[in-house]
């Protein structure tokens, strides 16, 4: 059976997704949450409510996962919730940081298991753990 890992990250990284997806589908059950996009979850559940649909059906999803991987190339609110919220219920996190810049933040390095400054070091690392 195939490793479930959740795709972390700002909203507006369509790069990381479409990689680890063209490179990793094959040997890896990915849930990439920007799958739904704003416009149908506001048709799902009105204008008002769309952050706690995505919000609620987030963490679902997270709690499916074997691994949440955050691809952390700027700061967002969101990934930093998901990996903290991740390291919570045991699931465990891996993290992305082509920059470098954050991989010697402590609160990063206490709520992940390894860091990584490219996205095929880490998703090889985790296929290769199978």
């Amino acid at each position: 059976m195939k490793l479930c890992v959740y795709l972390s990250g700002w909203t507006q990284e369509t790069e990381y997704r479409k990689t680890v997806k063209e490179n990793y589908s094959d040997k890896l059950r990915l849930i990439d949450p920007m799958t739904i996009t704003p416009i149908g979850v506001c048709e799902k559940v009105g204008e008002n409510c769309d952050y706690v649909y995505i919000i609620q059906r987030d963490k679902k999803l997270i709690l499916k996962s074997d691994i949440l991987v955050a691809y952390i190339n700027r700061l967002s609110f969101g990934t930093i919730m998901e990996v903290m919220y991740s390291y919570d219920h045991g699931i465990p996190v891996y993290v992305i940081n082509p920059s470098g810049e954050f991989l010697d933040d402590p609160w990063l390095l206490f709520h992940s298991i390894k860091q990584f400054r490219r996205i095929e070091d880490c998703f090889d690392f985790i296929t290769s753990k199978k």
